[in-house]
């Protein structure tokens, strides 16, 4: 078993290297109060820390998208569809629920394979 916990905080890891399996932290951006500038930075945070642990985002398995709002649906998947090339897309999931502060409008959770 080869298990490495990355940027670890108060409360969790960033990221979680488990076999060549990286889990990734609820990524969430609160400098907008905006779905599709939020969706944007915390895709490019994503990008960063895959990068930062041998990944890219072709390599994601799997992403659970965490909405505060059914309303920002449309305006996430503008800027999931602009981030993803129609033929690399992973499984995922979307969940629409409330958030511990209120402006975070997406949270975003995903599992990725190293390259």
């Amino acid at each position: 078993m080869d298990l490495k916990r990355i940027g670890n905080g108060a409360h969790y890891s960033e990221v979680i290297d488990y076999n060549g399996i990286l889990y990734l932290s609820g990524q969430v951006n609160v400098n907008t109060h905006e779905i599709r500038s939020q969706s944007k930075a915390i895709f490019a945070e994503i990008d960063r820390l895959l990068a930062e642990n041998d990944s890219d985002k072709e390599h994601i398995l799997f992403v659970t998208l965490y909405l505060s709002d059914a309303a920002n649906f449309e305006g996430m998947n503008a800027e999931w569809d602009a981030w993803f090339p129609e033929d690399k897309r992973p499984a995922r999931a979307c969940i629409v629920t409330g958030m511990a502060d209120p402006g975070i409008l997406l949270e975003v959770v995903v599992t990725a394979a190293k390259k």
